[in-house]
Order: C-alpha cells, then structure tokens, then sequence
C-alpha cells in the first residue's frame, strides 16, 4: 500500500494543484474536467500495464521490472514477438483490459455522481473558509509522496522485514522499482563501488592474479596483463568449440520426469568430461554471458555489455585470431538484438551466422531457427571450413529454451510443463551434434566447451540473491579425453585463460580470469541487476544496493549467519567490490583494448 501509495500520490499531484487553484479563484470547472480525465486514464492505465507486465516478469526475474527494460524497445520487433509468441501472456493481456475498462468506467461514475456542474461563483469569504482542507489535503498528499512519516522518503528496502527475499520483493511496486533504478542509469557504478579506491582496489586485484609491477613485462598501461607462456613447439592448434546454452542452470541438471532425468546426455557428462560443480556466470544477462565467456569481463550490473560504439576486448577471440584462427559464431535469429553484430564484428568474431542465413522455412518464432536446425547448420559449416585446414574457433548461442517455446510434437508431454520438455530438446540437440562432430576428423581435434549462459529461477530460493540464476554447470571436452571434478568456484571469467591453457598456446591475459586447471580461486564474485555475491566452496555472500543490506549464508542453508562472521564477510565484501571496482575502471580507461 505504502509503495502504490507514493505512485498514485504522484500522479494526483497536478490535477490536485489545477483543481485547488481552479476552485479557488472560481474558474469554471468545465474548463480542466476532461484534462483530469485525460490525465488520470493515460497515467493509471500505464501503471496497470506495468504492473501486470511485472508479474511474468518477476517470475522469470525473480525481480520487478527497471528502467533496463526499455532498452529492448532499441529492437521493438523482437521484444514485441516474444511478446506476443508466448500464449501465456494472453492471460495477461486479458485481465489488462478488463482492468483499464472498470477503471475508466469508474472514474466516469465518479465524475457523474460528484462532480457538479451547477457552476456558481463563490464569495471570496467562502473560498478563504475551504483553506484548512485545501492545505490539509496538500499536506496528506505530500506525506503520500514520501510514503512515510520517517525522516527519509520510501526506499526499496522499506519493503524488506525479513529473511524470505520473495516476501522481502514481492511487496514492491514495480513503477517505483523503475523510478529508484533510473537513479542508476546515469550512473557509471553503484555508489558504494563507486566510493572505493580504485589505485589500492586494483593493488588488490593484481595481488590476487600474481601481477607484479616490478616484472620487466609490466605494462602501466595494462596493468591487469600478464603473460600465460608455453613452448612454442607445445601448441596444439586444436579447433575450439564453445556452447552457450540458454538459461541453463546446474539444477536442470538433476531434474527428472516419471523417475527419469529430463537431461541424461548432459548429466552424464559429470562423469565424462572436465567438470565444474561450483560453476557461476558473471550475470544473469545473455549479452553479459557472451561477454563474460569469450573476453573475460563481468557487467556493470543492469547496464549492457554490448554497447554502441563498442566496448573493444582482447579475450579469447583475438587471442586465437593472432594463432591463425578463424572464429565465428552462430545465432538462431537476428543479428543485431542486443547489438551483437556490430560488438562481435568488433570484437575478432570473423563471420557471424544468423536469421540471414537460414531458409525462411525454418524460421519457427521470433528467435529465430530451432536449436536442433542451428545445430546442424553449424556442423555442416564447421565441416566445409575445416577442408581448409586453418583451426577455428566457433561459439553457438542456443535460444530454444527461452520463452516463447516451441515444443517438438516428439516432445510434447515429456514433462509436466514446457519448459521441462525444452530441457529435454535441449539435451537432445547436445547429444547429437557433440557425438556428430566427434565423429569427424575436424570434432576429433576440437576442444568443446558446454556452459549456461546464464542460469534460471528454480524453487526454493533460498537466499537474498537468487543464486541459482548465476550457478551453472560447465563442461569441458577435450581430444584426449580427461575426467576431472575442479571442485573450487570457477567462472565464465575464466574460460578465456583455461582453454588457452588446454591448448598450450602462450598469450597476453588482460582479464579478470585465470587458468583454474592450473590454479585455484578463493572466490568468484558475480551481480544480477542490483545485487553483487561472491562465493567460495562453503559460504555465500550478498550485498543488495536497494536495501543497502548484506547477508552471508552457507551454502544451502537460508539463515543469514553475518551477525556472527563479520570477518569472513568483510573480507568476501572486499574481494567482490574490489574486483567490481577494477572491473569498471578497466573498461572505463580501456584496460580490456
């Protein structure tokens, strides 16, 4: 109430002045009476359409809606599609106009009954008498603007009383999440990252990645540099072959239908491959998956990666195009949704393969191509590259398991809903394209690596943050096949140094990663769009920038035990905003080109 209440204090705010100065010096109300209307219908009707927008989106979020949104309004048509190719936000739509209706028709029988229009002049003795409840209705209405009587105006965190961050969340109104999040937008970092000593951050982070200033290969004007070495005659020259896998977290792994895994190719996995149990993705955003794999760097939370003009990075694709590969990458559908185009073609990425590539009969939604099509597009291609015999390096970006989902007739009913039966085409499109390609003389040479790009909300949550949205499973395959569990936290951050390492290949590290099959992490630290955590193989911990309030777990257990282990969360605290800090600066003073 106290949140709707601010909202809807703000939007009478001016029809409440026209009114009071209308009245008072006698103006004929027939003249702002349909102006009030007017008013009162665009405002309420954007806030229901907000607010019944944020439930799907709170679902799939775990978070109400910000100011971020409205940068998918850059690619309309996409966004619009999702939309409206999603059958389930019918439902949405739907209780949308019923609400706007009665609204409407509610105002007009308020009007009807109370509103006079028997217009009369009043004496200025008259008009001085109505005062008092003019000031005391502008005093009600300013407190409603505060939504409280304390010292300071209504926060996010003012909705928090608890341990349970869905109850702690829900409470929120969505149009004042997006009103308090537009403080950020501007804004290069949260101000509490903001606040930190970038110099002693980054003598921090340099201490962290072994970096030493006193090296005679020291850049000052790199200072996150450092050089990975190998023989030369070590180099392997193996292809590479990176998987983002949609929305995938370590969870889906274990999930089953009727007693059986919904993805038993991918769960075998754990016991086939170099795997990674205590995995994280640096957000909770496709475009920061793709930027956090390939190059290294984490986003500055709800702010894009991939931006116009583009940020340059270094990372995993110049690395190798200087080795002689070619690198590529495949989308299902358009090109230039969240700006990919023109930040991979900008970023060592050769050739990219998209919607304009694929038969217009295998368009299935507003993504684009199904995964199992995108699948065998790329092995055809990698196969007529590979006659050249220049390795290459080649990501794919899977979609299928987003919303809308497309479920094959062969798959309808594998799962108690759909988003079950796409993790089983997920795992299935997997299956055959890795066991295809192995299969080749060019797959018998190439490193795979399987990874969410993100993960995705599963219940029970918990913690503050949802961590299940950042915890994803990674696999690694190489030509020689080695089974291994790298029990440390690991992160995308690091898949640039590890597969450089598996392929022996000396090159300039300048990210924010490390060679984890080499050395071990204490922590790994990740952000959704208003929240940073940092992990290590027991504990968790979480800083909320709306709430201003930290918490600190074992992992699995939701009591926030930081009261009695301030130590251990100081120092988490430290590594994960330190690491944010030099994160930001790097990019802002172009440490990543």
């Amino acid at each position: 109430l106290k949140f709707d209440g601010v909202i809807a204090s703000f939007v009478t705010a001016i029809p409440f002045l026209i009114v009071v100065i209308a009245s008072f010096f006698n103006i004929n109300p027939k003249k702002f009476k349909i102006f009030v209307n007017i008013w009162f219908f665009f405002f309420f009707s954007a806030i229901f359409i907000t607010t019944i927008a944020d439930i799907p989106y709170f679902s799939y979020f775990h978070d109400h809606l910000n100011i971020e949104v409205f940068a998918w309004f850059a690619f309309l048509g996409d966004t619009l599609g999702m939309i409206f190719q999603d059958w389930h936000n019918y439902l949405y739509l739907s209780i949308l106009i019923i609400i706007i209706y009665v609204y409407i028709k509610l105002v007009l029988l308020i009007e009807k009954k109370f509103f006079s229009t028997d217009y009369q002049r009043v004496p200025w003795k008259d008009r001085l008498r109505y005062l008092p409840l003019f000031l005391l209705s502008g005093g009600a209405l300013f407190c409603g603007m505060r939504g409280t009587f304390e010292r300071y105006p209504l926060r996010v965190g003012g909705a928090y009383f608890g341990n349970d961050s869905f109850y702690n969340r829900v409470g929120v109104a969505p149009v004042f999440n997006i009103i308090e999040s537009l403080k950020f937008s501007n804004n290069s970092s949260k101000e509490e990252i903001d606040a930190m000593n970038v110099e002693d951050a980054l003598v921090f982070v340099q201490q962290t990645f072994r970096i030493s200033n006193e090296s005679k290969d020291y850049d000052i004007n790199n200072p996150l540099n450092r050089i990975e070495e190998f023989g030369l005659e070590e180099a392997t020259h193996q292809n590479v072959v990176i998987i983002l896998l949609e929305s995938l977290c370590t969870d889906n792994l274990d999930e089953q239908f009727n007693g059986q895994p919904l993805m038993p190719f991918l769960s075998s996995l754990r016991e086939n491959s170099i795997y990674f149990p205590q995995f994280y993705s640096t957000a909770v955003h496709t475009n920061c998956g793709i930027t956090g794999t390939l190059y290294g760097y984490a986003p500055n939370f709800a702010h894009a990666t991939m931006t116009v003009p583009a940020t340059r990075y270094k990372g995993l694709p110049q690395a190798l195009k200087q080795n002689g590969y070619a690198t590529m990458f495949f989308i299902t559908g358009n090109p230039q949704y969240d700006r990919m185009n023109s930040f991979l073609y900008d970023n060592n990425i050769d050739r990219i393969y998209s919607l304009y590539d694929y038969p217009a009969d295998k368009i299935v939604n507003n993504f684009g191509v199904a995964d199992d099509y995108l699948f065998q597009f790329g092995l055809k291609t990698l196969s007529e590259k590979s006659k050249t015999k220049e390795p290459f390096f080649a990501t794919f970006l899977t979609v299928s398991n987003h919303p809308p989902y497309i479920v094959p007739k062969d798959l309808q009913g594998v799962g108690d809903e759909e988003r079950e039966s796409m993790l089983a085409f997920a795992d299935r499109n997997v299956e055959d394209f890795l066991t295809k390609a192995r299969q080749t003389a060019w797959g018998k040479n190439t490193i795979f690596v399987l990874l969410g790009d993100h993960g995705c909300i599963r219940e029970p949550n918990l913690y503050d943050m949802q961590l299940t949205y950042n915890h994803i499973p990674c696999f690694i395959i190489t030509p020689d096949p080695k089974v291994q569990q790298v029990s440390s936290p690991c992160s995308q951050l690091d898949i640039a140094a590890t597969v450089m390492g598996l392929l022996k290949t000396t090159f300039t590290n300048n990210t924010l990663g490390m060679n984890v099959l080499k050395d071990n992490r204490e922590y790994v630290f990740f952000v959704n769009d208003n929240q940073i955590g940092c992990v290590d193989s027991t504990f968790f911990y979480c800083f909320n920038f709306d709430s201003k309030q930290e918490y600190l777990y074992h992992l699995g257990n939701a009591e926030n035990i930081l009261p009695s282990n301030r130590e251990k969360a100081a120092d988490m605290k430290k590594y994960a905003f330190s690491m944010m800090a030099v994160n930001n600066a790097a990019v802002r003073k172009k440490w990543t080109e």
